[in-house]
């Protein structure tokens, strides 16, 4: 057995110095790694909150541009791929006389609305009436005693939002709903050809039904929705903004609503579909981007 004793102070000076060296190689490490993680943290923050800026800057332009060839030539309403310098662009053009309008349509009408987000023949009754006592004016009573689960509001929606107090969860996610329904549709009627692929297919069962409507005019108000993603990333930004007409002539079209949003190719179904190609005179615009 060694004893310590046995050890030349040279031998045991090395060994402290051993053991020094590492704690000190340790306690560096410890301190660091953390700086390193937050130094990381606080690159990508910057770089997201840059790209973030950069896209709401850019997004009413492009919708702009957008509405005005809209309005003056029809221009297909599904997901349209935009090829940029390094990213990828897409567009989309909801007319809102496509959707069913929440403070408008009939019973029958929102009845299909609902059918059209995959709920069955018990809930579609059961919401469409909730939809019709919830906006209807002043507190007329009864509805309480009719479906006690559900609190009216006795006044017009005032966003899209509010019918998740209507539906019972799982709800659908607001792009969904976004699909269906509207508050810029004032008529009981849907002109199919500016609808949703979810709502055309309940539409078109219905042809003969008043409330569906032939045709192709574009209305006064439009949502353009600009989806800006790297090239390869799946991750990306959504710009939806609400356009309508200008009534004073010599002016450009009103932004009456815009929302941006972090999003992703998944959840705006992007990966299952085949985009149309970029109108050309947009692709001109997206491909320095």
């Amino acid at each position: 057995m060694v004893r310590n004793s046995d050890i030349s102070p040279p031998e045991q000076s090395s060994g402290f110095g051993l053991i020094t060296a590492l704690m000190f190689v340790l306690l560096v490490a410890a301190v660091i790694t953390p700086l390193a993680v937050v130094s990381r943290t606080q690159v990508l923050s910057s770089a997201y909150s840059s790209r973030r800026t950069a896209f709401e800057l850019l997004a009413p332009g492009l919708s702009r541009v957008v509405y005005a060839a809209y309005s003056t030539s029809l221009r297909a309403t599904g997901w349209q791929r935009c090829e940029g310098k390094d990213k990828v662009f897409y567009l989309r053009i909801q007319d809102q006389n496509g959707l069913i309008g929440l403070n408008s349509a009939s019973n029958a009408l929102l009845t299909i609305g609902f059918r059209s987000l995959g709920y069955g023949d018990v809930d579609t009754t059961r919401f469409a009436d909730r939809v019709e006592a919830y906006r209807e004016l002043g507190d007329v009573g009864g509805s309480a005693a009719v479906d006690p689960a559900f609190v009216v509001k006795h006044a017009p929606f005032e966003s899209i939002a509010e019918l998740y107090d209507i539906l019972t969860p799982p709800a659908p996610e607001m792009e969904h709903l976004g699909d269906v329904f509207t508050l810029y549709n004032k008529t009981d009627s849907v002109t199919v050809a500016h609808s949703s692929s979810v709502l055309q297919e309940q539409l078109r069962l219905r042809e003969n039904e008043q409330f569906v409507v032939a045709g192709d005019l574009p209305s006064g108000h439009a949502e353009i929705s600009f989806a800006e993603f790297k090239r390869g990333e799946p991750f990306g930004f959504l710009s939806r903004i609400m356009m309508t007409r200008s009534t004073e002539p010599g002016t450009s079209a009103k932004i009456l609503q815009r929302d941006l949003t972090f999003t992703s190719l998944d959840s705006l179904g992007l990966e299952m579909l085949e985009s149309l190609q970029c109108p050309e005179y947009l692709g001109k615009l997206t491909e320095g981007l």
